[in-house]
């Protein structure tokens, strides 16, 4: 029977899942009230903006579908098309499946990734409930890879944890072939990497052997990716040159930053929801610091933010700060150590959620 402290953590973390998906029901029903930006409601809400990439990607491959596709990587569309045949060709049904089926086994192994690193049950909890109503989490309930990508790095984290880099290898390579942030991996397997063979008993072949494995096993995704990019006709720089196009450019993140300040503060208001969810993010950061957090995954979390800032297009900035998970939501639990600032955090992260969600139907903004 399952003692009283597992039913709790398990009821709570359900309840997050569940409101999660509720509250983005209830966005889109807002969002669908709401006059729609010109031309940016199509008939299927839920395959607008990047889902409509990933389903032509499942139905159709590289080869049928326009230059700007290159941009995505294949797993996620992949197993979306083997699951919808399994469905019966059904294969929107399919990558919504996937998207949402990741999502909830990503919350519970996160609540184990940080209960196994902290040893603390209570922060594990608001870590795991902190990262389902986030409210750029609503793209966990997309039909995105993100949630695939978030599965595979705990799965993979668990197992570095653990001392098993073996066992991270497959969901690593995986992962490389899921996001582009998935050779950023490279960075906290690494430091694990240096971190484990300063032991004198890991100094050996196969230790070595194992771990070197696991920190190119990233970059083994990203090739597999780019030689599929060249075997469907297209060119290893398509993603590179598609992604300078859509983020207009390069640009130092801290300037970068200091403009959507003065921008915002001056009343233009379009970057507002970036700036905010990029506050968020570093008060996450500065938690995970405090806390002395496991600094492999608190500097990717740093890198990733840096790379994302990069650019005179931030838009999405909230969603590729999910995917750089665990560090800011184990940060952002320990910030929130009082109760009631716990309580007020959820509330307000699930209302944003819902909003989120129907300024993204409303075309709006960018998920």
């Amino acid at each position: 029977m399952l003692s009283t402290t597992v039913r709790s953590t398990r009821a709570q973390l359900i309840a997050a899942l569940v409101a999660a998906r509720v509250l983005f029901v209830a966005g889109i029903a807002i969002g669908r009230r709401l006059e729609p930006v010109a031309g940016m409601r199509p008939p299927n809400v839920l395959f607008m903006w990047d889902g409509a990439f990933y389903r032509d990607l499942a139905m159709l491959g590289y080869g049928g579908t326009s230059r700007d596709a290159a941009r995505f990587f294949p797993l996620y569309p992949v197993l979306g098309r083997w699951l919808g045949a399994i469905l019966g060709g059904r294969t929107e049904l399919a990558l919504m499946l996937l998207a949402n089926g990741a999502a909830v086994a990503a919350t519970f192994l996160l609540y184990r990734l940080v209960v196994h690193q902290l040893g603390d049950e209570r922060v594990a909890i608001r870590a795991a409930v902190i990262f389902t109503l986030f409210p750029a989490s609503a793209v966990l309930c997309l039909p995105y890879s993100e949630s695939l990508t978030l599965l595979l790095v705990f799965i993979a984290a668990l197992a570095l944890a653990d001392q098993h880099p073996l066992h991270a290898i497959a969901p690593l390579i995986a992962a490389g072939l899921t996001r582009p942030t998935g050779v950023l991996l490279c960075v906290p397997v690494g430091l694990l990497a240096l971190h484990a063979l300063k032991e004198p008993h890991s100094r050996n072949r196969r230790s070595l052997a194992s771990w070197g494995a696991a920190v190119i096993a990233p970059m083994i995704g990203l090739g597999i990716f780019l030689l599929w990019l060249k075997m469907a006709g297209r060119t290893w720089s398509d993603p590179i040159d598609i992604q300078r196009e859509l983020r207009a450019g390069f640009a130092e993140p801290i300037s970068r930053s200091a403009r959507m300040v003065w921008s915002v503060g001056t009343g233009n208001f379009r970057d507002v929801h970036n700036l905010g969810f990029l506050v968020l993010l570093l008060v996450g950061l500065g938690g995970a610091i405090r806390s002395k957090y496991s600094p492999p995954w608190t500097i990717y979390l740093g890198v990733g933010l840096v790379i994302a800032l990069a650019s005179n297009n931030v838009d999405s900035i909230g969603r590729y700060g999910v995917v750089l998970a665990p560090a800011w939501a184990v940060g952002l639990a320990t910030v929130l150590e009082r109760r009631w600032m716990y309580g007020v955090f959820v509330a307000g992260s699930g209302l944003g959620l819902a909003i989120i969600t129907a300024l993204w139907v409303r075309g709006a903004v960018v998920p």
